[in-house]
């Protein structure tokens, strides 16, 4: 057999050399080449994911790619870059910036690592938050244009439509609207021809109010709003809403002739139309005369 012959103090050093243990911190170490995870099969990944946790050392985390996202890819851990826990329906609203910012709630807690990631410590040194108001103010603009109108389909399947904005008005009329005051969210729609629907901004309507209206069934003062081009919605009003959608009555409908600008457009030339304004507000008065009396 081969001999090799070494000094003594050679082989005090050998005796010396222990197995080195690979600690989490190791572990991110040697995670952070991107080549060397995008080897690795799926289930394995959780299991690195919940090992370099374990120490609790969330600032080493960066830019090692091991953060769940929907459609089973994985991004990296970036504090310059805000991740979303989210559920599936959230996730649906926003197809086009959901596969790149949401976390798949359903997953974390199949995994068990939802403790983790709704950690304090964890939070702040990651920039991942929960899915909220916040949320769709950041990632608005990347499922809608801004714009002061649009055509729209609204039981279409490409957003935007009727669902997606119920949902989206859902979650943000408590919040204040003005961040959203450039996107077109307020349906918009002609009685006289309802085959061309709108969605139109908040800015928008903000100068030109709209008047609630959601009956099949137009009245004559309905008609002769449309014709003078005052505009209508089916959205519901809302305190919130006020500045935008005005309920139909004769104050309102006088506001909303003057914001419209209807005399100085000289509008009213259409006899029939202004018979039906007239009788519109004479019956008001009867009425307040009759109260009062």
């Amino acid at each position: 057999r081969p001999t090799v012959l070494m000094e003594d103090k050679h082989l005090e050093e050998l005796e010396d050399l222990k197995p080195q243990k690979a600690d989490p911190q190791f572990i991110r170490s040697i995670l952070k080449n991107e080549e060397f995870v995008s080897n690795i099969r799926e289930e394995y990944l959780f299991v690195l994911l919940k090992y370099i946790l374990e120490d609790k050392k969330y600032n080493d985390l960066e830019t090692i790619p091991l953060v769940p996202l929907f459609n089973n890819k994985f991004g990296k851990f970036d504090k310059s870059k805000t991740y979303y826990i989210a559920s599936k329906e959230q996730f649906k609203l926003f197809p086009n910036a959901g596969p790149r910012y949401f976390i798949p709630i359903e997953l974390l807690k199949s995994q068990k690592l939802l403790p983790n990631f709704t950690d304090e410590d964890f939070r702040k040194a990651t920039n991942i938050k929960e899915f909220g108001e916040p949320t769709i103010n950041s990632l608005l603009n990347q499922e809608i244009n801004i714009a002061l109108e649009r055509d729209w389909n609204s039981s279409g399947i490409q957003i935007p439509n009727q669902q997606w904005l119920n949902e989206i008005w859902k979650r943000i009329i408590d919040s204040a609207l003005e961040p959203y005051s450039p996107f077109p969210l307020l349906e918009v729609y002609d009685p006289n021809n309802q085959r061309k629907p709108q969605l139109i901004s908040l800015k928008n309507a903000e100068s030109k109010p709209l008047i609630y209206h959601n009956s099949s069934t137009n009245s004559d003062i309905i008609k002769t709003l449309a014709n003078l081009g005052i505009r209508f919605t089916k959205h519901q009003p809302d305190k919130k809403l006020s500045k935008y959608i005005y309920e139909l009555g004769p104050s309102n409908v006088l506001s909303v002739i003057k914001k419209y600008q209807c005399v100085e457009k000289k509008l009213f030339t259409n006899k029939k139309d202004r018979e039906v304004l007239c009788q519109y507000f004479c019956n008001d008065m009867s009425l307040q005369s009759t109260t009062s009396g």
